[in-house]
């Protein structure tokens, strides 16, 4: 052993102290350190089985990833554009990539997996862009960039052998790196939700009340099994003062009775039905809680999904607001992620030249409105909101911008967002010229 090795030794028992050897030392970190908020490869493919086997068999689940969709998109989504150029552009990409039937599928499966990937296949020649989909089970791993988790910076696909998508778009004004003088790097889209930020993976919105969405189901059916035991019955016939071998051939001989035939028989002989008495609780109450457990934990209340009996026109109103918040989370969420597959679309047929670098890129995504509202009462608030400006104004309560800038902020709570004019044309005034002369009254006695 030579010097140095010795010294080490030494300084090592020194500093671990006597018989205090921890041999994992190395497995440990302090709580304060950086740890995953993943679950495991395994326990994360298990969660997609669960999620899409819940999907498939149980009914209440599959109505709660449904009707998310439905309220989200079921009248379809608008695209317009300033610019017509563009407005035809994009109309092209939609086309290409079946938006009109797909995008109900997308809206599903975002709900149902937790996550998305899209990868981007761009024309060189005419800049046009079609989209290919990942199915999260093909998803092995996605790889976050270690000194920023906000930026994934690979996702590795499951294969033989495996496939590795890299980078995932990013942009970057500052210095374009892309083809072409394009603002974008990279060729693939990848969305989460229901996680952390820390977590590389998203949840399906099925994912933390699925044990009790099995519940129900399992709890549905042996109610409905023990019904069908419970209606079950028997014909007995006593036979007195017979032996074994005259019962056996009586039965041989009467078999059966039909429903309206005639029996007779003798004193001796006694017919009577028999029906299981199973003491059955009453399972209502039961019922109610698991159903609303599940309903509960998706946001919805029980008169969405059939169940009226303790619900009047004025809870349901009451309950209606969080619903409508939680559906416009979701709808925002859904908005960005086509914003961000649509700019990267635009800035895709600038770099390949089928549109002009000097285009005007305004354009927007028009979503169905979540509750139709009342017209009555959104006429008459307006109506009133109005008038009560009006004066407002003429007191010197408040200046004209404001005032138009209230009224069309209320007024975009029905419908699309409306900006004050710059320079608005003022009205007629209604009151005499100051010149003009009052008509003379002549009095007659």
């Amino acid at each position: 052993m030579n010097l140095v090795t010795r010294i080490k030794n030494a300084f090592t028992a020194f500093r671990e102290g006597p018989s205090i050897v921890d041999l994992d030392d190395n497995q440990w970190s302090a709580i304060t350190g950086d740890s995953s908020r993943d679950l495991t490869p395994f326990l994360n493919d298990r969660a997609q089985q669960i999620a899409y086997f819940l999907f498939e068999r149980n009914p209440m689940a599959k109505r709660m990833i449904n009707m998310t969709a439905e309220y989200i998109i079921s009248e379809g989504v608008k695209t317009e554009a300033e610019d017509k150029e563009l407005q035809d552009f994009l109309d092209d990409f939609q086309s290409l990539n079946d938006m009109e039937s797909r995008l109900e599928d997308y809206c599903k499966e975002l709900g149902l997996w937790g996550e998305q990937c899209f990868q981007a296949f761009v024309n060189q020649t005419n800049g046009r862009t079609r989209l290919g989909y990942h199915d999260p089970g093909t998803i092995k791993d996605v790889i976050l960039n270690k000194e920023n988790v906000l930026q994934i910076d690979k996702i590795i696909l499951r294969g033989n052998p495996e496939r590795t998508l890299a980078p995932v778009i990013k942009l970057d004004l500052g210095q374009p790196e892309g083809v072409n003088g394009s603002s974008y790097v990279g060729d693939t889209f990848f969305f989460k939700v229901n996680s952390v930020i820390k977590a590389s993976r998203g949840r399906s919105d099925l994912f933390a009340a699925a044990d009790f969405f099995d519940l129900v189901s399992q709890f549905v059916f042996s109610r409905g099994e023990r019904s069908i035991f419970g209606n079950a019955w028997m014909w007995d016939c006593q036979v007195d003062n017979a032996s074994q071998v005259e019962i056996e051939a009586l039965a041989k001989k009467v078999g059966v009775p039909k429903p309206g035939s005639v029996r007779m028989h003798n004193e001796k002989t006694k017919w009577t039905t028999v029906a299981p008495d199973l003491k059955a609780h009453d399972a209502s109450y039961d019922a109610k809680l698991l159903k609303n457990y599940c309903l509960g934990s998706q946001g919805y209340p029980e008169h969405f999904f059939g169940s009226a009996e303790d619900v009047n026109k004025a809870v349901a109103s009451e309950m209606h607001e969080p619903i409508v918040k939680m559906l416009t989370r979701r709808q925002l969420f859904i908005k960005g992620q086509w914003k961000k597959i649509h700019d990267f679309v635009i800035d895709k047929g600038i770099a390949y030249g089928s549109l002009r670098p000097n285009i005007n890129r305004t354009y927007d995504l028009y979503f169905p409105e979540l509750s139709a509202a009342d017209m009555q009462k959104a006429g008459l608030t307006m109506l009133y909101l109005a008038q009560s400006l009006a004066m407002a104004e003429k007191r010197g309560w408040i200046d004209g911008k404001k005032a138009a800038k209230v009224y069309c902020g209320v007024a975009s709570t029905f419908g699309p967002n409306i900006e004050p004019e710059e320079n608005p044309q003022p009205l007629p005034d209604e009151k005499q010229p100051k010149d003009e002369k009052p008509p003379k009254v002549q009095v007659v006695k």
